[in-house]
Formats: C-alpha cells, sequence, structure tokens
C-alpha cells in the first residue's frame, strides 16, 4: 500500500475548496463548529459539529479521491484550515479506529490511517447525504431491517445501533427497525462489512394497521427532537 504526504498547496486546496466550491450545507456545519484552540464556541450555538464529523468531511471530499492513506501529520496539516486542533484530531482518529472505520499502521513514530470497508462506507454515505438535492417520493413501502446479535457480541450490537440511527431508521422494536427509503443496497453492504450476515435480515412491506402510517413514524421518531434540530441548523 502506498502512502503519501500532504504539503501546503493541500491545505490551501482544503481551505480554498471551504470558501469556495463546498455545498452551503456543508460550509454551514464547519462554520458552526467551535474554535478548539481557543476554547471558544460562537455565539447562540448549541450544537457544533464534532471533530469526527470533520474529518468525514475531509477524508470523503479531498483524503479519499487520490488517496488509499494518509498520515496523522497530513490530515492535522489538512484540518488546520477547518480550525481543529492537533489533540482534537488525534482524539477523533483514535475514536474513528475503536470504532473499526479506520486501520493504523505506524513506521517508528509516525502513524498512518486508511479507511476500513465499514469506514469507506460511511463516508460514502456522509458524501451520498450532502450531495442529495432533494427528498425522494414514497411508495409506500416499508423496509424493516431485523437482527439477532448475542449479548456476547454486545459490542457490536451497539455500533450497528448507531449506524442504523446515522442512516436514518427508526426503531420498531429493539431489534427491528424500520425506514420509508430503499436502503436494501446500503444495509447489505454495511451488515457485510461489520461481518453480520449470519445474524441479520431484510424485509420489505406495507402497514396493514391497526395504527396508520403517521402513527408509526410518530412511534419509531421523535419527530419533535428532530424539528428542533432542524430549526437549530
Amino acid at each position: 500500500m502506498k502512502c503519501y504526504g500532504f504539503y501546503t498547496n493541500d491545505a490551501n486546496n482544503v481551505y480554498n475548496y471551504y470558501t469556495t466550491t463546498m455545498p452551503r450545507e456543508r460550509r454551514l456545519m464547519i462554520d458552526r463548529a467551535p474554535d478548539r484552540r481557543a476554547g471558544r464556541r460562537p455565539a447562540g450555538i448549541t450544537r457544533p459539529a464534532s471533530a469526527r464529523s470533520l474529518l468525514v468531511t475531509v477524508w470523503g471530499d479531498t483524503v479519499r479521491p487520490r488517496r488509499s492513506e494518509i498520515g496523522a501529520a497530513a490530515l492535522i496539516r489538512l484540518a488546520a484550515p477547518l480550525r481543529l486542533s492537533p489533540r482534537a484530531v488525534r482524539a477523533a482518529l483514535s475514536r474513528m479506529t475503536r470504532r473499526g472505520w479506520l486501520s493504523r499502521r505506524r513506521t517508528g513514530r509516525r502513524a498512518f490511517y486508511a479507511l476500513t470497508p465499514a469506514g469507506a462506507l460511511r463516508v460514502e454515505q456522509g458524501v451520498r447525504r450532502v450531495y442529495r438535492t432533494g427528498a425522494e417520493p414514497w411508495d409506500g413501502r416499508w423496509r424493516l431491517f431485523t437482527y439477532v446479535i448475542p449479548e456476547t457480541r454486545r459490542a457490536a450490537r451497539d455500533r450497528l445501533r448507531r449506524e442504523l440511527v446515522w442512516l436514518g431508521l427508526g426503531p420498531l422494536s429493539r431489534s427491528t427497525w424500520v425506514t420509508t427509503r430503499d436502503l436494501a443496497d446500503v444495509l447489505r453492504e454495511m451488515s457485510e462489512a461489520r461481518g453480520l450476515d449470519g445474524v441479520v435480515a431484510l424485509f420489505e412491506a406495507r402497514n396493514l394497521g391497526p395504527a396508520d402510517d403517521r402513527s408509526l413514524v410518530e412511534r419509531c421518531w421523535n419527530l419533535d427532537r428532530i424539528a428542533a434540530r432542524y430549526r437549530r441548523f
């Protein structure tokens, strides 16, 4: 596997991309991040973007199209225009590695990181979400994702639930999650990347009652909380 370094021009390119061509929605997310070096948060901002989410942004827009692996020092330089301190970048890299999104290789005192299959899927879905131009019409069908994961694999089960929340699914029960979107391919890829092929199942169905579709939505998602987050954004 080849490893690459990023230099001053690359960091400048990140800054130029951020200030000129980055989609407005993503730029707003970054503008709301606190200045971690100064320890200050912009007035009125209650939910700043995390260092991890900003690194996913950098990885999807800048690193992945050109690199299979990147050094920690190079990534710190890339993240500097986004007001992320070296300490914040290192902490985010550590968390992403623990979650199975990144693999780490050491050469002496230098650390290099690459996306795992699960991490690549996460970045790809993040890119798709940001660049999606509008809501897709609903065909009236519900997609169900179920799993049976034993207590001995509790950590894997907790990671799976976080992934399902991030993808926008809602819990119908503890082990049955639903969505109105056709995410079958995404869910299959995620299950394969997580090594869960033998413990999950996907279904497509129509709601036959007694509750109507709106009641089902209100049961599976906290609409007030979602609306509040949209208003803050």
